[in-house]
Parts: structure tokens; sequence; C-alpha cells
């Protein structure tokens, strides 16, 4: 994503932001003032320089390609990181729903939290495929079974609580996109020097 030889740092859950723009994207060209808008805030959070910002957001093409790019880096990112750690970095967000919300989360998910949050998926996966063994007949104890479905539960239980402590910052992040395009939309219609003439 970045230019040969030229360092970034920032915080990578910038990242995800990329999820809200791939929504814009989706609109065609409609949507396309509201990605650039979006892609230059995130730009500017990575604290990337002001022309290489520019450049990027010259085309559809371009902006396309770095949604597509930030969006791989992000689930990379995010599959990498424990449960626990999650749910510390959105604990503000959970705080927001219920008070004390982080910890009731902790404590019952206590037994998952050192978990890699990529292996969420696979694991539902596995747990699924014994009951289905189960289904066409193969000879699979209630033991299993059980111990699957409540798998199954729990796993999805974690993935709806980290989508829901997401989907607050990806809102509050349209609501600056969003903020930014009527601004500059109220702007063109009523300009400044109009104003001062009045």
């Amino acid at each position: 994503m970045a230019e040969k030889n030229f360092k970034i740092e920032y915080d990578p859950f910038t990242l995800g932001y990329a999820e809200t723009l791939n929504q814009y994207l989706k609109q065609g060209k409609q949507g396309m003032p509201f990605v650039q808008i979006g892609l230059e805030k995130m730009y500017e959070e990575m604290n990337l320089q002001d022309s290489w910002i520019a450049r990027v957001c010259s085309s559809p093409e371009a902006m396309a390609s770095a949604i597509k790019n930030m969006s791989i880096d992000y689930r990379t990112f995010q599959n990498k990181q424990t449960i626990g750690g999650l749910i510390d970095h959105f604990s503000g967000n959970l705080e927001i729903y219920s008070e004390g919300g982080t910890g009731r989360v902790k404590a019952k998910l206590e037994d998952f939290l050192g978990e890699s949050y990529g292996n969420l998926e696979d694991k539902i996966i596995d747990a699924n495929r014994i009951i289905e063994d189960k289904q066409r007949g193969k000879e699979v104890s209630e033991r299993d079974i059980s111990k699957a479905q409540s798998l199954i539960q729990k796993y999805e239980e974690i993935s709806a609580t980290i989508s829901i402590a997401r989907n607050r910052e990806l809102k509050e992040f349209q609501n600056k996109i969003e903020f930014t395009y009527n601004q500059m939309l109220f702007n063109q219609m009523y300009p400044e020097s109009e104003k001062q003439a009045a």
C-alpha cells in the first residue's frame, strides 16, 4: 500500500474504515465523492503526505485499489489479534451499550480471550462438520454434538460482540464523511463571498 522506502506509522484499526468506503464504492459514480472524502480522512489519520493523498485520490481506479488493499490488510491484522485484545480495544464502545459491559463480556468469554480471532471461522466450520456428520448417519456421540453446539453458540456470540463494537466506530466515521460532504455542498451553494456581500 505504501510507496517503497516510505515509512508510515498509524493505528492499524484505522484500516477498518475501508469497510465503510466499500459501501460507497458499490454506489458507483454517486458514491465517489464520499469515497474521496473518506480516503482523505483515513490518510490524514495515518499521517501520510498530502501529495501522496492527492495522487491516490485523483482517480476512481486508484481509490478502489487502495480500498481493496486496506480491506485485505485490516482483515489480516484483525485475524492476528486475540479475542481479548479486540475486546480491550473496543471496550469504550461496549461500555456505551451497558455500564460494566466489558467486564461482563470478559467474564463470560474468559476461556476464549487468549484465542486468535482469525481461528473463529475455522472452529465454527469444524463444529458444524461434527453436527453434519451426525445428520448423515455417522457415529457421533451426543456429548460431541452438545459440545459442538455449545462452541458454535459461543463463537457466534464472540463474532457478534466484535461486530457490535466495530459498527459503532464505522458509523461514526460514516457520519464524519457525510457531514464533510454536506458542509462542502452547502458552501458551494452559499459561498462565503455572497454571504459577506449580503
